[in-house]
């Protein structure tokens, strides 16, 4: 089992940062997968307020209930921003999509004790599971 995989494993609630109801795109299918693999998952747009029936956060202060990983799936130019607040909320670990990455999130991220997942959480359950 790869470090990746067993960050799955072993967290129950997650956010997923860049939701949407475009069923097409990887925030709509990783949202859909955590869902079906009995995590909670929450998440979060500034604009969307619902996407089938579940409730769509617009920040990450929003959101009451505890939250083990935050997954971005966002410009890091947007992702920046969401640093502090996870701090701030006990968010221990953050999970980074391919294309979500920068050199100066990553080291905000460091410099706040995140621990910081480079991986795709899609990829990431097809690789470990289909063995």
């Amino acid at each position: 089992m790869d470090k990746s995989y067993e960050i799955l494993s072993t967290n129950s609630n997650y956010a997923v940062i860049g939701m949407t109801d475009d069923q097409k795109k990887f925030s709509y299918r990783i949202y859909t997968l955590l869902k079906n693999k009995g995590k909670i998952t929450r998440g979060i747009h500034h604009r969307l307020t619902e996407v089938e029936g579940e409730r769509i956060y617009n920040s990450i202060e929003a959101i009451e209930d505890p939250i083990d990983v935050a997954v971005f799936v966002v410009n890091p130019t947007i992702g920046i921003n969401y640093l502090e607040p996870i701090k701030a909320k006990g968010i221990s670990t953050i999970w980074l999509q391919p294309g979500t990455v920068s050199d100066e999130l990553v080291a905000k991220a460091h410099d706040l004790g995140l621990n910081v997942v480079e991986d795709c959480v899609l990829a990431t359950y097809a690789r470990n599971e289909s063995k």
